[in-house]
């Protein structure tokens, strides 16, 4: 039986370098490298870290660049994170690239606000107030809550539709220094009422100085009302009497 002729060998050696060039084209074309990217092409990414850092669930992703370009060989993974809860502010750092990505997360949410503009030291009502939406990144300094507002005093001027800080507006003062208050003074079987001068400022609850009118006396009450203040009876010990 005779062998293939130079036409087969030649056939072989083709087929064979064929074989070898088609499998290194396909290790060279499936062979990982560097892959364009932008920080919007990583969204879910963040997302997942930030929530893994105390972002809250269902916050809304800003970035400041979302065309922020770069490229990656592999999945997206973070040598650093920082988030802040105060402020929402947040910026991530890729372990396989010299980039930060910054941004802002925020939740709608819908807080009090005036219906209209207020001078100093007014006196908020349920009827000064209504309601917006916002981006809810003021943290724990925005008054979320209209009962924190209500019977409060205004302790700067504040526009409307604005969120409002806790330290806008403080308790009522109800008795100012200077002013004329009704002292109320009560004992078992016996209750008096006099004038007196506020020495000191104070809201519902706090202890104030009030000078007697009649006697000049500097006499210690708590502020009960407006202008209206009740000092309680001094304790009397009575000697013991022994048989």
């Amino acid at each position: 039986m005779e062998g293939p002729g130079f036409l087969g060998y030649l056939m072989i050696v083709m087929w064979f370098l064929l074989t070898i060039m088609a499998s290194t084209t396909v290790r060279a074309e499936t062979a990982p490298g560097p892959v364009k990217l932008t920080a919007a092409d990583i969204l879910p990414d963040i997302e997942t870290a930030l929530a893994a850092h105390g972002a809250p669930a269902g916050a809304e992703i800003v970035l400041n660049n979302p065309a922020q370009a770069f490229a990656l060989t592999g999945p997206a993974a973070f040598a650093h994170v920082s988030y802040s809860p105060a402020s929402g502010r947040f910026v991530v750092r890729l372990a396989s690239a010299p980039v930060a990505i910054a941004g802002h997360a925020r939740i709608s949410e819908t807080v009090p606000v005036l219906a209209h503009d207020v001078t100093r030291g007014e006196i908020i009502t349920e009827r000064d107030i209504t309601y917006m939406e916002t981006a809810g990144m003021g943290g724990d300094r925005i008054v979320r809550d209209a009962a924190d507002l209500i019977g409060k005093e205004t302790r700067r001027p504040l526009r409307a539709q604005t969120p409002l800080r806790q330290t806008d507006v403080a308790a009522r003062v109800l008795v100012r220094k200077g002013a004329l208050v009704t002292l109320f003074y009560a004992a078992e079987g016996l209750r008096l009422s006099l004038q007196g001068i506020a020495m000191n400022s104070g809201t519902e609850g706090d202890v104030v100085s009030i000078r007697n009118m009649e006697s000049e006396r500097v006499l210690k009450g708590v502020v009960k009302g407006e202008n209206f203040v009740a000092i309680a009876a001094p304790r009397v010990s009575l000697p013991s009497v022994e048989g």
